[in-house]
């Protein structure tokens, strides 16, 4: 009984766990909700009719008084009350909707990290279009107004990644249907935004370690780390310690390499600071003689360097030290590599020497 208890407990937790059925069922409580204020509240339908009535409405005239008889959704609530609870039904759907894509934000972007005023812009930004949306609500003069307030203001934010303005422009997109009252066109750009959006973060769609992994192409361990530009990596030495790697051994170095990647972009992006360009790794038989000959010819021939790792290989009793270099502009990599392998023998075996630059000029 005991292990039978365990084990729905394991499986629930795994399933609570699973962001798609949380997200399905945060959704099914939503439309529980809305069912259960349709039935409560019979004329909270005709929120829904809202879009078409005013529209007719401002085709005929545009004045204020129209467009807030147009509002009076609720039987004989006064115009300005029903709209005050037309724009703060308006704004809570936009907010309801606008959490999962937060929530789905942040999960997608687990890896490589985000930024706390990216989600909290997420749930913002559709409150204040809303807003803006009801304000203007047909209203053509006041329209021309706000477009000419949002010319003078200049916003010199730069988001860091391409898929942070998607989510801006969803956020955008929910609060200009949440302003019009189209709550079913919100709830659904919602829904499909995080499923595919998960999707792609499920299975890694153009995440390029794990494309490495895909194509199940045996390569060399700077090539797992640095994935692409094969042509521009350096190998030498005893071909025992720089095998090519396996599909499998691939797969575990993919978490090293997010790790390298991390501290070659905070690096890349600090101002008045020499920038690293070079991945070194260093097969050695001995780890302290091998670091001490290393570190000697470094400092000779480096403007800066840094010991990032030592990464163990028991399998042929040995170990791989990964350094992050920036070479003397006189210094030549491929005669860099030959004499450090030269000089750094017995304790070095082996040297594997790339740029680093495509994972600056892929996060760029």
């Amino acid at each position: 009984m005991y292990k039978k208890d365990n084990i729905l407990k394991d499986i629930l937790t795994r399933v609570w766990h699973s962001a798609i059925i949380r997200l399905a069922l945060y959704f099914i409580i939503l439309m529980i909700l809305s069912w259960m204020l349709m039935k409560m509240f019979p004329t909270f339908t005709e929120m829904f009719k809202i879009t078409t009535e005013s529209n007719k409405l401002v085709e005929l005239s545009s004045s204020k008084k129209d467009i807030i008889e147009s509002r009076k959704w609720l039987g004989n609530i006064p115009g300005q009350l029903g709209a005050l609870i037309t724009t703060l039904i308006s704004m809570g759907v936009s907010i309801l909707l606008a959490i999962p894509v937060a929530w789905i934000y942040t999960i997608s972007k687990q890896r490589l990290g985000y930024e706390r005023e990216v989600v909290q812009m997420i749930i913002l930004l559709p409150i204040a279009v809303t807003g803006v949306v009801l304000v203007v609500f047909g209203d053509l003069a006041l329209a021309f107004a706000l477009g000419g307030i949002v010319a003078a203001v200049r916003f010199r934010t730069t988001l860091r990644d391409v898929k942070d303005a998607v989510f801006a422009f969803v956020a955008i997109g929910i609060g200009l249907a949440a302003g019009i009252q189209a709550f079913s066109i919100a709830a659904v750009l919602t829904l499909i935004f995080c499923i595919v959006v998960l999707g792609l973060w499920k299975f890694d769609v153009g995440y390029i370690y794990r494309d490495v992994t895909r194509t199940g192409k045996p390569v060399h361990l700077a090539d797992a780390l640095i994935p692409g530009d094969e042509k521009t990596t350096i190998v030498l030495g005893d071909t025992e310690l720089i095998k090519k790697l396996t599909h499998k051994q691939i797969s575990n170095v993919v978490e090293r390499a997010l790790q390298l990647e991390k501290y070659i972009l905070a690096n890349s992006q600090m101002k008045k600071t020499r920038h690293y360009k070079h991945l070194l790794l260093v097969h050695a038989s001995d780890e302290k003689k091998a670091l001490k000959k290393v570190e000697k010819i470094l400092t000779e021939a480096a403007k800066q360097w840094r010991l990032t790792e030592v990464i163990p290989v028991p399998s042929v009793n040995a170990c791989t030290l990964q350094f992050l270099v920036r070479l003397d502009d006189t210094i030549d990599p491929y005669g860099f590599a030959e004499m450090l392998l030269e000089n750094g023998k017995p304790a070095v075996g082996a040297v594997e020497l790339k740029p680093v630059k495509s994972v600056t000029t892929r996060s760029s």
